[in-house]
């Protein structure tokens, strides 16, 4: 109830219904252990007209909560309704913690800040008829705010104990009790005219409605008047004692630790989350070259209170400026290594005191933030996210911490630290889960995007309490030009450059002359990753917070809309790219962009971009053709259910009927690719070349050769080059496998020299394996030579496609010309890559294979059980194996034995037909 009203059960928020259930359950709430009765409930959700079903809405909104929070959530006692015992509401744990505070300090505070950490917002938002109980809870949580100022003054911590002064004199003008702390505070600070101005403020704030202060204030303010009193005892602050073990950061302690020893000021900088802090406390306990003094920057509000929590730190007075004081103390002291703690809010006066430190002094300093200071002599060490081992390490450590009993896979644990992108602080918080819930079931959560994360951990700095404050605080340094660019690379998926940036960012408020330097301030900040040459990328935890803010900030439609179209012609620049010899390069640029593309055609699909679209699928067609990764194959079906009479229905039909090809289906693969055959435009290369190779598939060759030279055609007629290679390797592959050698020969020899001119090793290696098919029957020695070379080819690229293809047809004729090791070689590794492109209907083929070679070779049993087994495959072979095939099953299925040989075959599953092949070609 502390903020926006919320409920969870097993560790998932749970529903708690509309407004008027809601309200109901705010009114039980506010009195935990009380009956409220029927009567009282119906003033408090109708007012002084309830309805004449009030009573029965009343048991139905309670029984609606009891499925939500359990039966026993709330109990039936007349005259209505009580919580369950068993629930744990904030707002009572909360009182419950403040009236049982312990009475040592430390004890003391430590109990303040949990129960102030339990407050997310206003209590009882929205429900105005219990305002009696959020009264009281403000009150209360306003009291515990001026105690913990107290405590944390009586420490010396006066920049925080002023800050937490400021939210409550903020929060409550009139409060007289906070503004006399807080002018008392900044007394004790040193900062009496800040004091002075506290007080007068106040006073204004009185006059105003005609009021005067109380006998507490003008005493107070006596003493700040005369100055009365008397600073903190000077005491070096020593460093803060961890409560866990330190893990899994030893390299970077070395490196830090070097870099120390070779001179004077390090800053370590990195992403919020990342263990800065924790890092330079480690190095710094370790560290015995001289006296080591820590100061604590993150509660700081304004740039001019530096020097002096410095100076308060080394346990020194201010006389006159606060820096020269700094200066004059750390020359008392002699050999001290300085540690000057989150610093990225007050850089210019840190930059400013470090300069004068270094020029005048022989101290050491040791900074953490998330930018460097840019100044002579600093040395920068970039903090990133843990090493794999490291991360399983810590989640498995504070997971015992929490659970002894605790256990999980190294497997499991690194996929959860991958989710978590190996940062330490969301590993931490993931892992103050374990007692509650198994790793499985967190990761789970953070896939699912539950909030799992944004609970607060205790006893850390206020903005380390949840990965959403921590990347606020970052943001909220930014200028307002610097949040939007930030806000809009939030689209890109992957990694992007400076002229992606340039683009996404450059609109609105800010040109696009302004974006690079943007970037390199938000690359300084650690908000931006730069992941080598002219790359950068946004951590996810970054990402999912900046694209929150995007979608609040009106911009997000524009913004994707620009990365849409950007990828689109990316696409079509990858088209052009995989038919030259620089094709290797175009498909790192294809595999590196997937994912963005991804997101820039569902886009497209979504908002109507039909163009953008269409210049997707076909940019990308002959990579998807070629290249099977199953992330893609559903673009075809997401855009042919969109696209209407645009063009697009081509090359989508065509998408879609390739996906259903490749997993078998080759009826379904037929009709949706003649969808696409009516367009009118060129786009209908697309979906005729797939018609010729479902046809080819279903061994109808007549058919097939017709639609690939259609292909052909409108291919030639669009100056598309690829477009022309598929088309002739499919009609040379069609001939070849109906028998027409000679015209096969022909198409595959202008082949060779098309795809020579190209230069691309794809289509290359296509060429060499159509003439191998070609010219197998007459010249099968060098038909298993052009099949090496189209291997070989395939391979220079890692096209697993044209390998497999090429691969399996190796398998017939290796085996016609008696290279059985070879042959049962083919067959292996043909298998194995159809199996990672997840494609069995091609590994059923090579069983087919099998069975004809067997067959020829008069093992007739062995042969008809392969046979029978490769009937679920829905595929032939093609080529010479297809006729050799051909003849061998009807032998098989002549012979007496085939009903005993089907029988036995038909019980086998792909792999093990798959394996009694190798054995059979073994043996």
């Amino acid at each position: 109830m502390l903020g926006p009203i919320q409920g969870f059960r097993d560790g998932v928020e749970v529903d708690l219904g509309g407004p008027t259930q809601r309200r109901l359950l705010a009114s039980l709430v506010a009195q935990p252990k009380q009956v409220v009765s029927v009567t009282t409930l119906l003033g408090h959700l109708w007012g002084d007209d309830p309805p004449p079903s009030g009573p029965a809405s009343i048991q139905s909104y309670v029984s609606r909560l009891r499925r939500s929070l359990g039966p026993d959530g709330i109990e039936t006692i007349a005259p209505g309704y009580r919580l369950g015992g068993d629930l744990e509401i904030d707002s009572v744990r909360f009182l419950e913690i403040a009236g049982s505070l312990p009475d040592e300090p430390a004890r003391r505070l430590e109990a303040i800040e949990t129960a102030l950490g339990l407050w997310h917002g206003p209590p009882f938002e929205d429900f105005d008829h219990v305002d009696y109980a959020s009264h009281r809870l403000v009150e209360v949580k306003h009291h515990l705010e001026e105690e913990k100022a107290s405590l944390l003054a009586d420490r010396g911590e006066y920049a925080a104990a002023v800050g937490v002064l400021q939210t409550v004199t903020g929060a409550e003008p009139l409060r007289e009790s906070a503004w006399v702390a807080l002018g008392l505070t900044l007394a004790r600070a040193g900062r009496q005219a800040e004091a002075v101005r506290v007080m007068d403020r106040y006073r204004s704030n009185l006059s105003e409605i005609g009021l005067e202060p109380g006998p507490a204030f003008v005493d107070a303010e006596a003493k700040v008047f005369e100055a009365t009193l008397s600073p903190a005892p000077s005491a070096r602050l020593p460093l803060p004692k961890m409560g866990t073990s330190f893990v899994g950061r030893e390299p970077e302690v070395a490196d830090l630790t070097r870099l120390l020893r070779s001179g004077r000021l390090v800053t370590v900088v990195g992403p919020g989350g990342m263990g800065k802090t924790r890092l330079a406390i480690e190095v710094a306990s370790r560290w015995s070259d001289a006296e080591v003094v820590m100061v604590r920057l993150e509660s700081l509000r304004e740039e001019d209170e530096v020097a002096s929590s410095a100076l308060r730190s080394l346990g020194g007075e201010t006389r006159g400026d606060p820096a020269e004081s700094v200066v004059a103390q750390l020359t008392r002291m002699g050999r001290t290594l300085l540690v000057l703690d989150n610093v990225e809010h007050i850089i210019e006066s840190t930059a400013s005191l470090v300069t004068a430190i270094l020029t005048s002094t022989e101290a050491q300093l040791l900074v953490t933030s998330r930018e460097p200071l840019n100044i002579p002599g600093e040395m920068v060490l970039s903090l990133g996210p843990l090493e794999p081992a490291s991360a399983i390490e810590l989640f498995r450590d504070r997971a015992l911490a929490i659970d002894p009993a605790f256990e999980a896979s190294s497997a499991t644990l690194d996929m959860l630290c991958e989710e978590l992108d190996y940062m330490p602080l969301a590993i931490e918080m993931a892992a103050a889960r374990s007692k509650a819930l198994s790793p499985d079931e967190i990761l789970t959560r953070l896939s699912r995007r539950y909030g799992l994360l944004d609970k607060p951990l205790r006893g850390g700095a206020e903005r380390h309490r949840s990965l959403d404050a921590l990347v606020e605080w970052s943001y909220d340094l930014l200028a307002p030009g610097a949040q939007r660019v930030f806000e809009r690379l939030s689209v890109v998926t992957g990694h992007f450059d400076v002229d992606l940036a340039t683009a996404l960012g450059g609109f609105g408020q800010v040109t696009p002359e302004e974006v690079p330097a943007t970037l390199a301030g938000l690359v300084e900040r650690s908000l931006v990753q730069r992941t080598g040459p002219g790359a950068f990328r946004l951590l996810p935890v970054l990402k999912s917070f900046a694209g929150e803010r995007l979608a609040s900030a009106g911009d997000e439609e524009e913004t994707r809309s620009i990365h849409a179209r950007w990828f689109a012609r990316l696409a079509g620049d990858i088209g052009d790219g995989l038919c030259t010899p620089e094709e290797t390069m175009w498909i790192e640029r294809a595999n590196a962009a997937v994912d963005d593309v991804t997101s820039a055609l569902a886009w497209s699909a979504q908002t109507g971009d039909l163009d953008s679209a269409q210049l997707i699928l076909e940019g990308l067609f002959d990579w998807f053709y070629h290249r099977q990764p199953p992330s893609l194959f559903t673009w075809g079906d997401q855009v042919l259910s969109l696209a209407g009479d645009h063009d697009v229905r081509a090359v989508a039909s065509a998408w879609a009927a390739l996906t259903h090809l490749k997993r078998g289906d080759v009826v379904q693969a037929m009709e949706v690719a003649k969808l696409g055959t009516t367009v009118e435009g060129p786009a209908a290369r697309f979906a005729w070349f797939v018609v010729g190779e479902v046809a080819r598939h279903q061994h109808r060759q007549e058919e097939a050769v017709d639609a690939y030279r259609k292909q052909l055609v409108r291919a030639s007629a669009h100056g598309d080059r690829i477009g022309v290679i598929d088309a002739m390797a499919g009609e040379t592959l069609a001939l070849a496998s109906g028998g027409a050698f000679d015209r096969a020969v022909d198409i595959a020899r202008d082949l060779e020299k098309l795809a020579a001119d190209v230069g691309a090793p794809s289509y290359r290696a296509y060429a060499d394996y159509a003439l191998a098919e070609a010219i197998v029957l007459d010249q099968p020695e060098k038909s298993a030579e052009l099949l090496k070379e189209s291997v070989e080819q395939a391979a220079s690229v890692n096209n697993h496609f044209i390998q497999a293809m090429a691969k399996t047809s190796a398998v017939t004729v290796l085996a016609q010309i008696g290279d059985q090791r070879d042959a049962i070689r083919a067959l292996k590794e043909a298998c194995d890559l159809w199996e990672r492109m997840g494609m069995p209907a091609h590994q059923w083929t090579i069983v087919q294979q099998v069975a004809a070679i067997m067959a020829e070779r008069g093992d007739k049993r062995v042969a008809g059980i392969l046979l029978a087994a490769s009937r679920r495959g829905g595929s032939r072979p093609f080529g010479a194996a297809q006729r050799q095939w051909s003849e061998a099953t009807a032998a098989i299925e002549s012979d007496p034995n085939w009903p005993e040989w089907s029988a036995e075959g038909e019980r086998l599953d792909l792999r093990e037909a798959v394996y009694l092949a190798r054995s059979a070609m073994a043996g």
